[in-house]
């Protein structure tokens, strides 16, 4: 889409379960076979994003919101699993190597720190 940043995320809201649907749809005729509700992910990730915009909430709603990106990696997984099968010369990584799980590590540490350090001013 060629519209500004701000328009998308608005849209989003109005476009993400037709999106989500259409991921199902495509990676279902590459013979996929995911069994999990990609409307429930976005509807789930939609109420926890906006739940952590809310003034005054308990900051374990807040903390929460950390892990929203949780309800995106179905519809990640969905998709990667179709263009894969549209590359048919591409071979799949079934693990993460120790240098990619070391880095998100100090990512995920990092943002901790960050997280409880702007709640103790």
């Amino acid at each position: 889409m060629d519209i500004s940043p701000g328009f998308r995320t608005l849209f989003i809201l109005f476009t993400g379960y037709s999106l989500f649907s259409k991921f199902n749809k495509l990676a279902k005729e590459k013979k996929y076979d995911g069994k999990i509700p990609l409307g429930l992910c976005f509807l789930f990730y939609t109420a926890l994003v906006l739940a952590a915009r809310l003034q005054d909430i308990p900051v374990i709603i807040s903390f929460l919101s950390l892990f929203s990106f949780v309800f995106l990696i179905p519809a990640l997984r969905t998709m990667n699993f179709y263009y894969l099968k549209e590359q048919l010369d591409h071979s799949i990584k079934k693990r993460m190597g120790t240098d990619e799980k070391i880095f998100l590590l100090v990512v995920w540490v990092i943002a901790l720190f960050i997280f409880f350090n702007v709640n103790e001013k």
